[in-house]
């Protein structure tokens, strides 16, 4: 993925948070309006993934798409107005349209890694789906110890590719060092 498109894509999640409450709260997540579940915006302290006693010190906007029994296609989720936002759902789509592109072009070298044939994984990924969290985690400087921008948690999906433009992601491994 370019440094232009993912500047660009940067840029419209930073202009989405950017947005007044009351825009972002209009597709807040799991509305009964929305055909779709688990997309749409979370807000600050949200408890929902994973659930909680305190809140995530984080907001989240989610889109997906999957083919297969159930079709969700990207435009398929809320989305803000385009004279709102200009250009958002564009720039979101290119990028997610990206990553399913690249995430395909590593298959081979999971399969390579596990010692399989390089096409080993291609029949489960004739139709993969996908899911963005775009993610804006405030600074956490006046939070308590037991707070997280995202609680521990683990990602159950096949492949998990981050981009992020500052530091703060930590990784455990099984030894948890």
């Amino acid at each position: 993925i370019s440094d232009a498109q993912m500047q660009r894509m940067f840029g419209a999640v930073r202009a989405f948070y950017d947005l007044p409450l009351s825009c972002k709260e209009a597709l807040r997540m799991d509305r009964p309006e929305f055909p779709i579940g688990g997309v749409g915006y979370l807000p600050l302290h949200h408890r929902k993934l994973p659930t909680r006693s305190t809140g995530n010190v984080n907001e989240a906007f989610v889109v997906k798409q999957q083919s297969g029994a159930v079709q969700i296609a990207l435009e398929d989720n809320p989305w803000p107005d385009e004279h709102v936002l200009p250009g958002f759902q564009t720039t979101v789509t290119a990028y997610a349209q990206r990553l399913e592109r690249l995430a395909l072009r590593l298959l081979p070298l999971y399969a390579r890694a596990l010692g399989v044939d390089p096409q080993f994984f291609d029949p489960a990924f004739t139709s993969p789906m996908v899911r963005l969290r775009m993610t804006k985690y405030p600074p956490t400087t006046n939070h308590p110890d037991t707070a997280f921008g995202i609680a521990p948690h683990v990602d159950t999906s096949f492949m998990t590719i981050l981009a992020q433009d500052s530091e703060g992601l930590v990784i455990f491994s099984e030894q948890r060092q």
